[in-house]
């Protein structure tokens, strides 16, 4: 004679104790889940911290890496400058421009100074 699902259900073990779950260690369902609950949260609580420290260093290092492009920009300017203040033209071209004469040439001024 086979039983239907509906009769298996019904038939009550005699080792069974009522109100404690089956589980290995004899602890009910909940404080299995508590603890489970429990270790997630520590763990998680223990990985923000290294996760914050890490995205404000990706964020410090793009912040510096940006400054480090603009100083390399400001110093090509100067270093361009002082390679062409360094030719003879432009050097005579400053002297000129704040006075300065050769020997032997006659100072003229042209308008207001």
């Amino acid at each position: 004679m086979l039983l239907e699902p509906q009769e298996v259900t019904g038939v009550d073990h005699p080792n069974r104790v009522s109100g404690r779950s089956t589980d290995t260690y004899g602890e009910p369902d909940g404080v299995k889940r508590l603890i489970v609950i429990v270790i997630i949260a520590v763990l998680a609580i223990a990985f923000v911290q290294p996760i914050r420290a890490y995205r404000n260093a990706q964020q410090q290092l793009a912040s510096a890496r940006s400054e480090l492009v603009e100083l390399r920009a400001i110093k090509q300017r100067a270093v361009s400058q002082r390679d062409a203040l360094g030719t003879r033209e432009m050097l005579v071209r400053e002297a000129r421009r704040r006075g300065f004469i050769f020997p032997g040439e006659t100072p003229y001024s042209v308008g207001d100074r």
